[in-house]
């Protein structure tokens, strides 16, 4: 596996990544902090942007997360984070009621248990913890944040395809999946397994369509 250079929403709060040589894996389930690469649940923008991030991707509350392309890299970022200015110089209950504020987190629960793993007062300034105190303050983070596996499946690719008597499409053959009809391509296809975009038009039935930038798929090679 390619390093990861671009990442995308998928469907049902998936995430899809592309690795420089254009192939495409699935992620899902596990949490957003799994899913985005993003251990510390980083929002998009100059900052995550400066730490390698790769995507902007919105969660089941319409709010954005950073997506970085591995999780060392959005590790880092949450390291250089809690390293600037804006938090060294705060006490650690105001660097928790900061990073983790009550319109969106149980910000006294929250100081609680990362305390408890830290075992460091909360009167503690941040700039004044030892290397090994920081780094526990990092995974205390990253655990709360949610650090649960989910499933990583390469995307299918359409590669040929079969027309039926009238000239439309009735069968995809797919490089995980070999030849599928029509319904099973497009139900495979809403769920990200391949790599096709679902068309619903107001008037007619649904359809595939190849991702922008890929060959259309009425000029793929067809089944004899």
């Amino acid at each position: 596996m390619s390093k990861f250079v671009k990442a995308l929403q998928g469907p049902n709060y998936s995430v899809i990544y592309i690795e420089s040589e254009g192939e495409k894996y699935l992620f899902s389930g596990g949490t957003w902090a799994w899913r985005n690469h993003n251990p510390g649940n980083l929002r998009p923008g100059k900052f995550s942007r400066k730490h390698g991030q790769i995507g902007s991707i919105i969660d089941q509350r319409g709010s954005y997360l950073a997506a970085f392309p591995d999780y060392e890299s959005g590790h880092e970022a949450l390291e250089a984070l809690l390293k600037t200015d804006s938090y060294q110089n705060l006490s650690l209950d105001s660097v928790i009621a900061k990073y983790a504020p009550s319109i969106e987190n149980n910000t006294t629960q929250y100081q609680e248990l990362v305390l408890k793993k830290v075992k460091v007062s909360g009167s503690t300034k941040l700039k004044d913890l030892s290397s090994q105190e920081f780094m526990g303050l990092v995974k205390a983070i990253e655990q709360e944040e949610g650090d649960r596996s989910g499933k990583i499946e390469k995307m299918s690719e359409v590669q040929q395809i079969q027309r039926d008597k009238t000239g439309a499409i009735s069968d995809y053959c797919c490089s995980s999946f070999s030849w599928i009809s029509k319904e099973e391509a497009l139900k495979l296809a809403a769920q990200g397994k391949i790599d096709a975009v679902v068309c619903t038009p107001k008037k007619g039935a649904p359809y595939l369509r190849a991702p922008s930038g890929s060959i259309p798929f009425c000029k793929l090679p067809t089944r004899k």
